[in-house]
């Protein structure tokens, strides 16, 4: 009884969040309201975060938006990801190995820290191990689908 009764009151709670954001939604739109040009050209300039769009004589212009991903393939956007990847997993490596000796050294002769400290470097080495396949696996993929770099 006392666990449905709890429930509600959550169900309660969420749904009020979820009206006092709907009324607040417009509050939080962010919209730019186009202006007049300032150089005189007759048409409406509209500023965002990319750029700057105008409109009128010759139609509009698209605004430009910077690429965040800095990659303009997919295999480019893998490539970096399994390069980011194998560049923070190496250091994760070599502490988990220190990890795994500091437990095998204060085992003091237990045979389940010992087993404990093994276990930590073998996942170690095997985490690493299949972060450098995956690299292997995507040059394996990109010869076999002919991708020109």
């Amino acid at each position: 009884m006392h666990a449905q009764i709890k429930k509600n009151n959550y169900q309660i709670i969420l749904l009020l969040f979820f009206l006092v954001f709907l009324l607040f939604l417009p509050i939080f739109t962010n919209a730019q309201q186009a202006g007049p040009s300032l150089d005189g050209s007759g048409g409406t300039r509209i500023e965002g975060p990319g750029g700057t769009a105008k409109s009128g004589g010759s139609g509009i212009q698209p605004i430009r938006l910077p690429n965040p991903l800095q990659a303009n393939t997919f295999q480019e956007l893998i490539g970096r990801v399994v390069n980011f990847l194998l560049a923070i997993g190496a250091p994760i490596l070599v502490l988990m190995i220190i990890i795994g000796a500091f437990q095998i050294m204060t085992g003091a002769g237990n045979p389940e820290n010992i087993t404990k400290g093994r276990q930590t470097i073998t996942y170690a080495i095997i985490g690493y191990a299949l972060l450098l396949l995956s690299k292997g696996i995507t040059l394996i993929i990109e010869q076999l689908l002919g991708v020109n770099k």
